[in-house]
Formats: structure tokens, sequence, C-alpha cells
């Protein structure tokens, strides 16, 4: 079985991803490690869109932070629900369901009046702002206080601000 490259499985991908996969599964190679290898999401976002290194590095951090975030929150939604008697199953289902702004109104409704939770509830929104950014293409719009969020900077002072708000310490 010939070798392909890397271009080569990549138009091959394009024109005829059945013919690629067939090819593939005929040699002596493990696909997943070699789909991690390529990289093939990132090569066609890259390729298609025109999209540099310092952009891809951005939107990873985002996808990423946002996760930790939106996961972290959870929690000052479920916990009061089941502390009150709710399921934590059925709670926990429900909340899976909405959406990061969502829960983000959510929580300003049940700590409206917590004033530790107003600079939460401040950069919750900046991260879902920041998250818009990454879905409509707006890369040039991934700072954070002047940063760029492809920037270690940028990341780490997101990052040191969201735990401070999480647990109530004031950040100037």
């Amino acid at each position: 079985m010939e070798k392909l490259t890397e271009e080569e499985m990549l138009r091959m991908l394009k024109e005829n991803p059945d013919e690629l996969i067939k090819h593939l599964e005929k040699c002596p190679i493990n696909l997943e490690e070699l789909g991690q290898e390529m990289d093939i999401a990132r090569k066609f976002v890259k390729e298609g869109y025109k999209i540099n290194d310092e952009d891809i590095l951005a939107v990873e951090f985002v996808f990423w932070f946002a996760y930790f975030v939106e996961r972290s929150i959870q929690d000052f939604i479920v916990e009061p629900e089941v502390g009150m008697g709710g399921r934590r199953e059925t709670i926990q289902s429900l909340t899976d369901r909405l959406s990061f702004g969502d829960k983000i109104s959510v929580i300003s409704e049940l700590y409206k009046e917590d004033l530790k939770k107003g600079d939460l509830l401040s950069l919750l929104w900046k991260i879902n702002e920041i998250r818009n950014h990454v879905a409509h293409g707006r890369f040039d719009k991934l700072k954070y206080k002047e940063c760029e969020l492809s920037d270690i900077r940028g990341q780490l002072k997101i990052i040191v601000d969201f735990k401070d708000a999480l647990f109530g310490v004031k950040n100037d």
C-alpha cells in the first residue's frame, strides 16, 4: 500500500473522504493516532479561513476556559436547589440544557442581593461576550484587559480574575 503525504490525505479528504478512509484502513497504521497527529480540524480552519496560529491559540484557550467556567458555575444553580430538597439528577439535567447566557441569568437572579457576586456576574458576561466573538469569528476581539488571549498574560489575568470573583475576593 502506497504511503500518502499529508497534503494528499487532505486533498482526498476534501474530494472523497470514503476513499481516504478505505485507503487508510488498509494501511498498518493507527487511525486515532494519525488523527491526533494531523490535527485535521485545525488544518481545515487554518487553510479554509486563513487563520493564523495566534488566533488558533486564542480560540483554543477560550474554548477550554469557557468550558471550565461553565462547569464551575453550575454549582451556583444546582446546590441551592438540592439544598431545598430538589433531586440532584433532575436539577443537573435541567441545568445542562441551559445555554451559558441562561446560566448567568439564573445566577444573577439567585444572587442579586449578594454584592460579592457582582464581580463574578460582570466577569461571566464578559466571558460570554468572548465566547460569542469566537463563535462569530471576531478573533481580533479575543482580548481581556487589553491583553490578547493568545498571550499567556491575558490568559493568566482572566483565570486569576475568575478565581478571585468566584471566591468573592475583590481584585482591582
